[in-house]
């Protein structure tokens, strides 16, 4: 597959960062996602630097539960004072506000941050998408696409590798425990057992237990499923199998 959204656009001049920010649901359609406009409806910028690129000796070193970092993109998470929140809940583009299309890009802070032992909030690797693949938030359509996902992990240096769902559940298993995370998308039209009225959503999973066939999951949608264990089970039958690709896997 040729993927169109890496075509890298020049840096542009650093601004200062805005504070750090729950949300809505949103709905997300990877395969159809604008990735020609460039919108210029956005209300604020953040830092154009890369975030700082860690060396690693060998490859990303072992996880715990409180190494992962989970962020969430909403405005109710915000305003309650939740430590996983932060002020891009504001952030506007095309008549949206970030809280509505926000989730991929937190699971790339959730993944950057977490790999690289180094904090990378959601406004900065906002920035960092929109510069290094030809994402344009629009209006009905600033959810990243999953080229575009693969292009920012391509200039952050995070390995990753796209697949369909499995046929065999037992592969999706093996999945879950060979790789650092999966990126995955899920929706209630699917399976409704974790997500409600969630058409499109995407999520990282996290530290598979083969002996309770649990991932960590991180959700930036809201606090209620962030940063708890789920059946992997549940999210295998939540994938949303109307999109050419449910799943972006981080060896």
């Amino acid at each position: 597959m040729i993927f169109t959204g890496c075509e890298k656009k020049e840096p542009q001049p650093a601004h200062e960062n805005t504070p750090l920010p729950e949300t809505v649901h949103e709905t997300i359609d990877p395969d159809t996602a604008d990735v020609t406009s460039k919108s210029d409806s956005m209300t604020s910028t953040e830092t154009s630097t890369k975030p700082s690129t860690a060396e690693m000796e060998s490859g990303f070193s072992p996880l715990t539960e409180d190494d992962i970092y989970s962020y969430l993109q909403g405005i109710k998470s915000f305003e309650k004072g939740n430590e996983w929140a932060g002020s891009w809940c504001y952030e506007e583009a095309g008549g949206q506000q970030f809280s509505q299309f926000g989730c991929g890009v937190c699971c790339l802070s959730n993944m950057y941050s977490t790999l690289y032992r180094e904090d990378c909030p959601p406004d900065i690797m906002y920035q960092w998408a929109q510069q290094y693949s030809n994402y344009t938030p629009d209006a009905g359509v600033g959810a990243l696409s999953w080229d575009q996902l693969v292009c920012v992990c391509n200039s952050l240096d995070i390995p990753c590798e796209l697949s369909e769902k499995p046929a065999d559940y037992a592969e999706f298993q093996q999945m879950a425990a060979s790789n650092q995370t999966l990126l995955v998308l899920v929706s209630s039209n699917n399976d409704d057992t974790i997500w409600q009225n969630v058409p499109g959503h995407y999520v990282n999973l996290w530290l598979y237990d083969a002996e309770t066939d649990t991932v960590f999951l991180t959700d930036s949608k809201g606090p209620k499923n962030n940063r708890c264990r789920v059946p992997l089970s549940d999210v295998y039958a939540a994938l949303k199998t109307s999109s050419s690709f449910q799943v972006l896997k981080v060896p």
